[in-house]
């Protein structure tokens, strides 16, 4: 099940990165510009000119990132760290999800069902077979309790 995730996130990827930025995709090194959006089904992810991030639904704002009017000219960047970050136009960072790993590919996703999520490389990862180090040498122990033919994976999003 956790290949076969993984798998259809690649091809994501690769057919992301060979048409361009998606409606509904921002990916590393990307940024969105003030007054556009990234669409998907009944959402819409738009970044205002005066630094507001506003998720809406079929039209109705239901999330900001209540930064209106702390800057003009404001853009959205998906830095190469996973950091998504609001910019004004003096280059000042506004807002930012304070969520970041090693440099690498990450996408930020509008999904269907309206939540917002930056894919990019795995943290850390634990499998059937005890510890493993990902990124940075950290070690997971296997615990007692833990099932013994599951995968468990940490996504990141706030």
């Amino acid at each position: 099940m956790a290949a076969k995730f993984l798998l259809t996130i690649l091809v994501t990827f690769a057919a992301v990165a060979s048409l361009g930025m998606a409606d509904n995709v921002l990916l590393s090194g990307q940024t969105l510009h003030a007054d556009h959006s990234l669409q998907a089904g009944a959402y819409t992810l738009t970044i205002q000119n005066k630094c507001n991030l506003v998720k809406y639904q079929n039209g109705r704002q239901i999330w900001a990132s209540n930064t209106d009017r702390r800057g003009s000219g404001c853009r959205l960047t998906l830095l190469s760290d996973g950091n998504l970050v609001i910019y004004d136009h003096n280059n000042n960072d506004v807002w930012g999800s304070a969520c970041w790993g090693d440099n690498g590919k990450y996408a930020l996703v509008l999904q269907k069902d309206g939540r917002f999520v930056i894919y990019g490389p795995v943290l850390w990862s634990l499998g059937p077979n005890g510890c493993r180090r990902v990124n940075g040498g950290i070690t997971v122990a296997k615990d007692s309790t833990e099932p013994q033919h599951e995968d468990i994976k940490m996504v990141i999003n706030n």
